[in-house]
């Protein structure tokens, strides 16, 4: 992707003042989230309960979720727990796929860019937002 952010003439280099703003929804940053390729395997349902409490308990310490088990006694409770945590709360944590509205932008202290002082693409700053996970 490329905007033409910068016009030049005869004289001096400018900004152009529109402002780019582009939906993209569903954007699947993978190769960004997990940059090695590896994503996480989660285990399956009928996986987790066939797991001891100590299986459970380690898979969970895998996935830096040890406090969802830390006040339960009864090992139902735990696997009930653990399914939906694994199954359900985790894969939506670890989602690549984003709805991202972006609005990127360039500031440059207003003397920049006048008079030929300073050539604009040298000096400021850009500025991107992005919104909410798909």
């Amino acid at each position: 992707l490329h905007l033409d952010r910068f016009k030049s003439n005869n004289y001096n280099r400018e900004k152009n003042p529109t402002i780019v703003a582009f939906p993209v929804t569903n954007l699947d940053l993978h190769e960004y989230v997990f940059p090695d390729g590896e994503s996480p395997v989660l285990p399956t349902e009928s996986e987790i309960r066939s797991m001891s409490v100590k299986e459970i308990k380690k898979t969970l310490r895998k996935f830096r979720a040890e406090d969802v088990s830390k006040d339960i006694l009864e090992k139902a409770e735990l696997v009930e727990t653990a399914v939906r945590y694994l199954t359900k709360d985790l894969p939506e944590l670890l989602s690549n796929k984003y709805d991202l509205v972006a609005n990127i932008t360039h500031v440059n202290p207003s003397e920049v860019g006048r008079e030929e002082k300073v050539d604009p693409l040298q000096e400021g700053s850009y500025k991107c937002h992005v919104h909410h996970r798909a």
